[in-house]
């Protein structure tokens, strides 16, 4: 093993914009410390075709790419695990994230190199400081979530300390300055403090252990990352990709993290609707019988449950996975659960 990170990008449909692969690509460049790394880059030829010249020309040492007619989400990831041997830990990323904080990769090995039992390790996503609700983790089997519905009305997590159902106002606010003019940013920005109070988030303060985390940047370690179970969910794109990639991970032995050493974007496009979520659409009843028939339940949003629903599934789950799966039914979302290795 004679490479530290592999960097493996998975380039989204027609939405894809030039700058979201130049805006990942020189942030490793400028932030990494060491120069021993790979960026691969997998694509179809469903992109633009700016976008398919602009990737044919590109030219990088640290650079490979790999072109076909479509690549599947699972495609990806086992290709990936292949080109990973060489490598002691791998990052799955979009196209559209790109990291903020210098030496970031020094960071992520001082902070992981001893933990053998990682699983998904995650960081902080600055995309929160638009003022829209991004929450870092996705929701899992929290205290909050299943009594008090905290996932519906913005208040787990980060956002435990704001009133519920901020996130609305602040919606709504954007909404309506975009209908005077779409250059409002910072009288957005002065106003929705009177939704969002940023002197109340609540990050954690050292790496904690955590559920599930979405797919736009996934660290693991290489060796864990090949062992891991996942699914062929049968579409290009990462819907349920994320919960099937963490509840394999923990389902194996392994633990999920967040660390708030590390800073990101993900660049999206606006603050409800992710690029793919037509496809998404699209694809939602299929990928959701393929996911229940391997997990032996469904993928659903817990807040469209009762709470008897709710208090059933979880003991679903347990019974046929024990606590790997639900243990966070005893702490609220909040209680970050620090690791100290």
């Amino acid at each position: 093993m004679n490479k530290s990170i592999l960097y493996s990008v998975k380039i989204g449909g027609y939405s894809v914009e030039i700058r979201n692969i130049e805006n990942l690509i020189k942030s490793i460049k400028k932030l990494s410390k060491f120069n021993d790394y790979e960026i691969h880059l997998f694509y179809s030829n469903e992109l633009k075709p700016e976008v398919i010249e602009y990737l044919n020309i590109f030219n990088d040492q640290h650079i490979k790419k790999f072109n076909k007619e479509k690549f599947s989400w699972f495609h990806w990831l086992n290709l990936t695990k292949e080109h990973s041997y060489n490598f002691k830990y791998t990052f799955l990323m979009h196209d559209d994230v790109f990291f903020v904080t210098r030496y970031f990769d020094e960071i992520f090995i001082n902070e992981f190199e001893n933990l053998n039992d990682l699983g998904v390790a995650r960081f902080i996503d600055d995309t929160y400081k638009n003022r829209h609700y991004h929450p870092q983790l996705r929701g899992a089997f929290h205290i909050d979530r299943i009594k008090e519905d905290s996932r519906k009305y913005a208040i787990d997590y980060e956002y435990h300390n704001q009133k519920p159902g901020w996130n609305h106002r602040v919606y709504k606010l954007k909404k309506g300055l975009d209908l005077f003019t779409k250059n409002n940013s910072k009288v957005f920005n002065y106003l929705s403090k009177i939704y969002l109070k940023y002197n109340l988030l609540d990050f954690p303060k050292s790496k904690v252990q955590v559920h599930t985390c979405s797919t736009d940047l996934m660290a693991l370690k290489s060796d864990n990352f090949r062992d891991l179970d996942l699914t062929d969910l049968d579409i290009s794109h990462g819907l349920f990709a994320d919960e099937d990639i963490c509840l394999a991970s923990q389902n194996q032995g392994f633990r999920n993290i967040l660390s708030p050493k590390i800073h990101y974007i993900h660049d999206l496009p606006a603050p409800r609707v992710t690029r793919g979520h037509n496809n998404n659409q699209k694809d939602l009843i299929k990928v959701s019988k393929i996911f229940e028939n391997k997990w032996g339940f469904p993928p659903v949003k817990l807040e469209k449950l009762s709470y008897a629903d709710k208090k059933d599934l979880i003991l679903k789950i347990e019974t046929k996975y024990e606590n790997k799966l639900t243990w966070t039914k005893n702490l609220y979302s909040y209680e970050w659960l620090n690791v100290n290795k």
